[in-house]
């Protein structure tokens, strides 16, 4: 099996991948020759991040600023971000603003939001609103972000040691679990909502996190051992498209007798990576075409 690759910051996987994104200009672009109009592109992500209710809920979103004339900085910390779900207007309390690799056409960023602690419940959110006065809003897509808060706490009969981080490819998550508790655990399965739904989670389990001895695949944690449980997430149709970018931070259920469980498991990136300045072009103009 292969060796999966690991990242530690996410930025640098978000600014090289390129980007299904969305902006707010209207014409259709025909001219392959030039890049499209000036503006922000957002990535488009099909995301779900999970969380208790003692979390604050926390976000990165990508997008390109296509600069060909303008070199004005388009986000800053000082402005306003207000995210746009089923459930109303949530305010970010604070943002970070990363710089990444530049063009002479573009500069990529990576925005984090910060929100506030939010009640039970499930956010579905696919729009972000920059607010710079009273009078000036301008509203972008940013694809679908699912945040799901749960009544629990940090489990103390579980801990979790090396874990997926990133990935070019939606293929699977793996996490090292050690059973803390004096009696059995059972995994249950990963618990999260994407819109891509169209796959199968495969469980396998193994001795080292490096995944160089298979075991038996059950489910199973004894009292103080410790495994690699890797979730494969296998299609039937290879044809099928995975999406090309994915956040995803799920609950993970277990039971520990007759009593069931649930953990936050870190977020985990999977991003497509765009390997020259005219494949990103060529994106952000499909985008924007399509978008039309």
């Amino acid at each position: 099996m292969r060796r999966f690759t690991f990242y530690i910051l996410l930025i640098v996987v978000v600014f090289t991948a390129a980007l299904m994104i969305g902006c707010g200009v209207n014409q259709t672009w025909k001219d392959k020759n030039k890049w499209p109009p000036d503006g922000l592109y957002f990535m488009q992500w099909d995301s779900y991040h999970g969380y208790f209710t003692d979390e604050v809920p926390y976000i990165q979103l990508s997008l390109v600023h296509v600069c060909s004339e303008s070199k004005a900085n388009p986000v800053e910390p000082t402005k306003s971000y207000v995210l746009l779900s089923d459930q109303g207007e949530i305010v970010a309390e604070s943002s970070d603003i990363s710089l990444g690799s530049k063009g002479k056409q573009y500069s990529l960023y990576t925005l984090g939001l910060r929100l506030p602690k939010l009640n039970t419940g499930k956010y579905v959110i696919d729009k972000l609103q920059i607010v710079e006065s009273k009078n000036q809003k301008s509203t972008y897509p940013i694809g679908c972000w699912v945040i799901e808060v749960r009544d629990g706490d940090k489990p103390i009969d579980m801990s979790l040691g090396k874990r997926t981080l990133a990935s070019g490819i939606f293929d699977w998550y793996s996490a090292e679990l050690k059973n803390d508790s004096k009696s059995d655990v059972v995994i249950k399965n990963l618990d999260y909502q994407l819109v891509y739904n169209l796959h199968e989670t495969v469980l396998k389990t193994y001795k080292d996190f490096d995944m160089q001895t298979r075991l038996d695949d059950k489910p199973f944690l004894s009292s103080g051992e410790t495994k690699t449980f890797l979730f494969e997430f296998s299609i039937e149709d290879n044809n099928q498209q995975r999406p090309k970018f994915i956040s995803l931070r799920p609950f993970l259920s277990y039971t520990i007798g007759d009593q069931p469980k649930l953990m936050v498991l870190p977020t985990a990136i999977y991003s497509h990576v765009a390997k020259s300045d005219e494949e990103i072009k060529q994106l952000i103009t499909e985008l924007h075409n399509s978008d039309r």
